[in-house]
């Protein structure tokens, strides 16, 4: 996967959701947590491009946060 701006793979991800769908409640539920979780720790660290490490950063920052 090559880097992405991470509110257009939000935007991409929702787009298929709408496609595909899937009930209101779950896309505005996911739009939630990508906006106060992946989007909101890119934007903390000043990173604009999402790439799988990106993530993987992510996750195992929360599961840090979970130990606490």
């Amino acid at each position: 996967m090559e880097k992405v701006e991470i509110k257009k793979l939000i935007e991409q991800c929702l787009n298929y959701f709408y496609e595909s769908g899937y009930a209101k409640g779950t896309i505005d539920y996911y739009k939630c947590l990508w906006t106060k979780g992946i989007l909101q720790y890119m934007s903390d660290k000043g990173i604009d491009m999402y790439t799988p490490d990106v993530g993987a950063k992510f996750i195992e920052s929360t599961q840090h946060q979970d130990m606490s």
